[in-house]
């Protein structure tokens, strides 16, 4: 039982790369989880799939579809998840949900404080809620895409034009701190033995090492003119 028990803690053991530009596979995992035929990974695995969907769905601009998917599959479900499942699909589905209602005036793209605020509800205290696990690598992959989701959500709100200075200075704050707990917890990824295995350093982690710099860059734009460059060429060297 315990060795049975240790199997169910597995890292994905696929390029994630791979996984989002074949989603379909994502997608069938879900299908068949609780269905009769039966799952074919375990809880603790799907909580990362879903992860890597929810990137899928941002990059292919397909964050409705996917938002529709998971939320169904909530309702269906929620009473049987996992921990790491219930954390997976809840901070999927808050972050699809902003980054589905996009504002945009004069080229400027921004979320409205009701998007901000139903986002933060959610996610705003899941760093601390994330269990550290020797076992697999869900704890590394959710924080790393946790606190770069937090990153953007708060820079697209400070984007707002309706806010004040004082408010916009404060989510500059925060885009900054999120930033960079995100870099610390891609150093700890980056020496994960599955992920060097996989490659992973050369494809997400290197995408969210972009995306990190540009949040970082798009800060410091606004208030620190010596940090700026740094993390423009950052982003665009792992781009």
């Amino acid at each position: 039982v315990e060795y049975f028990l240790d199997r169910q803690k597995l890292s994905v053991d696929t390029n994630k790369m791979y996984l989002i530009n074949n989603r379909y596979l994502i997608h069938e995992m879900l299908q068949l989880h609780y269905s009769d035929i039966g799952s074919k990974c375990s809880d603790y695995e799907l909580a990362q799939y879903v992860l890597f969907y929810m990137q899928s769905g941002v990059m292919y601009q397909d964050e409705n579809k996917i938002l529709d998917e998971l939320k169904n599959f909530k309702r269906q479900h929620f009473n049987a998840f996992s921990h790491e499942l219930h954390q997976a699909i809840n901070l999927s589905i808050a972050f699809l949900d902003a980054s589905s209602n996009l504002q945009c005036t004069n080229d400027i793209v921004y979320i409205t404080d009701d998007s901000f605020r139903s986002y933060f509800s959610v996610c705003k205290n899941m760093l601390s809620e994330i269990k550290s696990d020797d076992s697999g690598t869900f704890d590394e992959w959710a924080k790393l895409i946790l606190a770069e989701n937090l990153a953007y959500i708060s820079f697209l709100y400070a984007s707002n034009p309706k806010i004040s200075d004082n408010l916009r200075q404060q989510l500059l704050q925060k885009v900054i701190e999120y930033a960079q707990k995100g870099i610390e917890y891609i150093n700890i990824l980056e020496r994960v033995a599955p992920c060097v295995e996989n490659n992973d350093n050369v494809g997400l982690i290197s995408l969210f090492k972009a995306y990190l710099c540009r949040h970082l860059f798009n800060a410091y734009k606004f208030s620190d003119t010596t940090e700026t460059e740094k993390w423009l060429s950052l982003s665009l060297k792992e781009r």
